[in-house]
């Protein structure tokens, strides 16, 4: 049994490491879909903005900073949509404190928020969107740039109340 726990355990250090690098490059990305197919980002040459993707609610209050990252996925009537805004002014903190008011003003409610180790999150409902909203400061135009404070915005449908 000794022999056998050895094999079984280089199969999952392997296994876990294999995996680790894929779940640390997802949470590296504030949670951004990876494989959506659909992904746009930042054209580092111009540093230009992103446009929002097509069908984002219009009435949703993004903050002030460029889109760095603009993707839909889903149905036309079940659609999702994420986008990544690069704050640069603003610390992690400041920058959920300012997307909380500002999606509060829009009649938005918190359902929960949490700050810690450099991360905020926090989710919000409106009745008719959910939203996910998550703060970092690991987005780096580049290896040699500093690393920007951006929110990430996961909006969805509100389930329909029966």
């Amino acid at each position: 049994l000794g022999r056998l726990g050895s094999r079984a355990e280089l199969f999952m250090n392997s296994v876990h490491k294999w995996l680790g690098i894929p779940i640390a490059l997802v949470l590296a990305l504030g949670g951004m879909p990876v494989l959506a197919g659909c992904a746009k980002s930042l054209d580092d040459n111009t540093g230009a903005s992103m446009p929002l993707p097509a069908g984002f609610p219009a009435d949703i209050p993004l903050i002030d900073g460029n889109i760095i990252s603009a993707t839909v996925r889903g149905s036309d009537t079940n659609q999702t949509w994420f986008v990544m805004v690069a704050v640069p002014n603003l610390d992690t903190v400041s920058a959920f404190d300012s997307v909380l008011a500002q999606l509060e003003a829009g009649g938005y409610h918190a359902t929960s928020q949490q700050c810690e180790l450099g991360s905020c999150l926090g989710a919000l409902d409106n009745g008719i969107y959910i939203i996910d909203v998550s703060v970092s400061d690991s987005y780096q135009t580049a290896k040699s740039a500093p690393k920007v404070p951006h929110v990430t915005y996961e909006v969805a449908p509100a389930p329909a109340m029966d």
